[in-house]
């Protein structure tokens, strides 16, 4: 598809957004939002408009934000989410002068938001490629640019199917900020400008350590294994693991996050696979993770956003969505507080991070519930093991620090943050 034939259909059907946002969403501020009419509360002027897909993209978000604060005349910013989880996460961030859903990508919506805001330039995180709100801004007269940039194999091979729009929409970037070297090179074979291309690291590794109490009190003796981010299609690859290390390690304690609680097939049978959920501790449950009273042995994570809080408790943690072919999910939550990582090898979404916890020995690759197991338990029964994994992750996570500052710097000296 074309610019123009994207362009000409999302015009047509530009007068049916009000309907299908109202049949999508039941919340009147939200589809308000979703329609680019940003009424509700007041606007700051002029302000960087930074945007982020979902939690995941967020948590490289905050660190920039931080780095942004810092400027000498730093501008407000207003920051928009695709999805809910998203725009919860950005809603407890303690910079953006707003906090807002981030219009659809049809032409009406796009530039009554761009007409709302007036930014003085637009920072879109990770693959935000939306054409029609890149080509509205640019012919606006702001720039826009790219932070933490990636593009996988699989996005790459995607957007292939789309090969002259893509092209369209990376032709107009002013700067693109990109995690790797590889993800510059993919920017630059669709279409971006070489001069306007630089890569500054992952911001996600600025993300300081959660400050909260860990959710759980460790009990002499007890160990506990995280099984983080899981997807379908490995649910029975973590069941196997769980299998085999609770017959040989009576004392290890387990906890499943999947990675979408609320459509997770996991969940959903999560009482006949005997886990216990997080949430239906209720009112008792910070009370009973400090008490003498035991947690359950197996818990599943039935809530967003706390995951996070749960690696620094941890005596090993599995990254999920890699045994079954989702593409990984990052990892750094794990590396910052020194939980050895193990994944399956499909962690293309983040290859660049597996490989760095490969080299510094802070993580490990399994292939199959039973591998899995087997590396737990080996962990397990190996301290020195697990302490020199700790310590790689560790090393891993600080030598990728700096990006957030990488990145503004890159966009103060090329005007962007002007």
């Amino acid at each position: 598809m074309t610019g123009g034939l994207y362009r000409i259909a999302t015009t047509l059907a530009d007068p049916l957004a009000p309907l299908i946002a109202r049949l999508l969403v039941r919340d009147p501020r939200e589809r308000n939002e979703r329609l680019g009419h940003y009424g509700a509360g007041p606007l700051p002027a002029r302000p960087l408009w930074m945007h982020a897909a979902s939690a995941g993209e967020m948590t490289g978000v905050e660190p920039v934000l931080d780095e942004i604060a810092r400027l000498p005349e730093p501008p407000p910013v207003v920051l928009s989410a695709t999805t809910r989880t998203g725009r919860a996460r950005a809603g407890r961030f303690a910079q953006p002068a707003r906090v807002l859903f981030a219009p659809a990508d049809f032409p009406g919506c796009v530039k009554r938001a761009t007409n709302a805001l007036a930014p003085r330039a637009l920072l879109l995180m990770e693959t935000e490629l939306w054409p029609n709100l890149i080509r509205v801004a640019h012919d606006a007269g702001f720039p826009v640019a790219i932070g933490n940039g990636r593009i996988t194999a699989r996005s790459h091979g995607r957007m292939k199917r789309a090969a002259a729009l893509y092209r369209e929409a990376v032709s107009r970037l002013a700067a693109v900020g990109c995690q790797t070297e590889a993800d510059a090179a993919r920017f630059r074979e669709w279409g971006a400008q070489t001069d306007r291309v630089f890569v500054h690291g992952n911001t996600k590794a600025d993300q300081d350590a959660p400050d909260a109490d860990s959710p759980i009190t460790r009990r002499p003796g007890e160990r506990w294994i995280l099984f983080a981010s899981v997807r379908p299609g490995e649910e029975n690859a973590v069941e196997e693991a769980i299998a085999m290390i609770a017959g040989e390690c009576p004392s290890a304690r387990f906890v499943v996050g999947p990675r979408h609680p609320d459509r997770s097939p996991f969940l959903r049978t999560a009482r006949d696979r005997g886990f216990s959920r997080w949430s239906e501790r209720g009112q008792e449950k910070g009370a009973e993770s400090k008490s003498d009273n035991p947690l359950p042995p197996r818990i599943v994570l039935d809530t967003i956003g706390e995951q996070a809080s749960f690696f620094a408790a941890m005596d090993v943690a599995f990254i999920g969505g890699s045994i079954a072919d989702h593409g990984g999910h990052n990892p750094l939550e794990a590396a910052r507080v020194g939980t050895p990582v193990l994944f399956g090898p499909h962690m293309q979404n983040c290859r660049d991070l597996a490989d760095a916890l490969l080299a510094s020995g802070g993580g490990r690759e399994v292939r199959s519930g039973p591998e899995l197991g087997h590396a737990i338990l080996t962990l397990l029964g190996n301290d020195p093991d697990r302490e020199m994994m700790a310590d790689g992750a560790r090393a891993m996570f600080e030598s990728n620090r700096g990006a957030s500052r990488r990145l503004v710097h890159e966009l103060v000296a090329r005007g962007v943050l002007a």
